[in-house]
Order: structure tokens, then sequence, then C-alpha cells
């Protein structure tokens, strides 16, 4: 699942984080499945649709320029679902600036989410891709997946205490166009006490072609506000 991120300032489309934006300029974009514009009274809208067998399902998502957002899913047959409504600004300040965050995938199950820029700096700053407010004194499974054109590692930081509870290594082959790939890879779990947060990475490396890498950092932790926490790593 990719994420579109889209940066807005002063009612304006500002920064695109995907290069391969079908079109991007101060007040339209369509990229990664979605369409979205900034009206001149500065509303937010985007949409996005896909056909299916029983016809179009289509996601819009609008903040108004009072900062109310509304997220609605209308499949064919059936009334128009709200899947998330309130204020993502303070009483009394108006939306013109933020981070908006879209997945593709499908139309039912995609997302969306608004962030303040100071917010989006701060997960930026310590390389966080998503907070999960879920308890992080807890369970972790890590691996390390080798094949032969790439290799996927997960691991944990946290400012608690934590040993390992428990490994295996696994070698298997798969047949994939005809030509057999060993596949080898090795699992941990990893218990977790004492902390106020964990970061959960997850990379991917390619070893043939274009050289790239997709990086992943999911922070779990309780705190509500999340820029309270203290010791989280910063990326240079």
């Amino acid at each position: 699942m990719s994420t579109l991120r889209l940066t807005i300032m002063n009612g304006e489309f500002v920064q695109v984080n995907m290069k391969d934006a079908e079109w991007f300029n101060s007040k339209c974009i369509r990229a990664n499945g979605w369409r979205c514009m900034i009206k001149d009274d500065g509303t937010l809208i985007c949409d996005t649709k896909q056909e299916y067998e029983d016809g179009f399902h289509t996601m819009k998502y609008r903040i108004t320029r009072l900062g109310y957002e509304q997220l609605t899913l209308k499949v064919p047959g059936k009334e128009e679902v709200w899947l998330k409504t309130g204020y993502v600004t303070s009483k009394g300040v108006r939306f013109n600036s933020g981070v908006v965050g879209l997945t593709d995938g499908e139309i039912d199950k995609r997302r969306t989410y608004f962030r303040t820029i100071e917010y989006q700096n701060f997960l930026n700053e310590h390389g966080i891709t998503a907070v999960k407010h879920e308890d992080p004194n807890r369970l972790f499974s890590v691996h390390e997946k080798q094949r032969k054109n790439s290799e996927a590692v997960t691991f944990i930081v946290t400012n608690g205490k934590k040993w390992q509870t428990s490994s295996e290594t696994r070698i298997r082959t798969v047949t994939i166009d005809a030509e057999v790939e060993t596949i080898t890879e090795f699992k941990q779990n990893w218990k977790v006490v004492g902390s106020t947060w964990v970061i959960y990475y997850k990379t991917k490396y390619f070893h043939e072609g274009d050289v790239a890498q997709e990086n992943k950092a999911f922070l779990y932790t309780l705190e509500k506000d999340v820029t309270r926490l203290t010791d989280l790593p910063i990326v240079k």
C-alpha cells in the first residue's frame, strides 16, 4: 500500500511525495488514483473511484475552510456511508495549511489522514511513517528474509527493556516463471517491558536493476501527544 502525501500551505498545494503524479499544480493534483482540488473558498475536495462487477465504487474526502473533514463511501444500490467526520483544526481556526495522506488499494479499504505541518515535521525528524496508539509492552515478531533479488528486514528500537524469547530459521524454494528460487527466512520474537514507546522498522533492499530501498517505521505508544516522548531516534 502506498500513500499519497500532499502538503498544503496558505491554501495551495506546495509539495507532493510522488514523482509520478499525473498532474500537479497549486490548485489541482491527480496521483495514486486520487483527484484533488482546492476551491476558491479554500475547501479541499478529493475523490477516487473504481469499477467493480456491481458498478463504480466512489470514495470522497473533503475538508471545509472551517476545518471540518468528511470521508464518505458510495457503492451501487446503497446509501452513501459516512466513514469519518470531525474538525481537524482548533475552534475558530480556518483550514489553509496541513498535510493530507491518501492511500491506494481497494476503494472500500482506502484510508485518509490529516496532520498539521508541525506534527508531520516531528514525524519526519524521527523517521516515523505512522503512529499506532497501542501498548508497546508486548511481544514483537521480527524477521530477515533473503531472496535472489531482494532482502527484507524488520527490527525494533525501544526505550524499555527487551529480550529474545524464540528464534527460527526456515529455508524453502519457490518456482517463479519456471525459475527455482531459494528463500531463507530468520524469525525472532522479542518481549518488551517498561517502555513508553517502540519503533517497528520495516526495510526492503533490491539487489538488481535500479537500486531502491523501502523504509517504514511504525511508532507504538499509548501517549496521545507523541511529541512529548523522549529519547526517540533522530534521522540525520
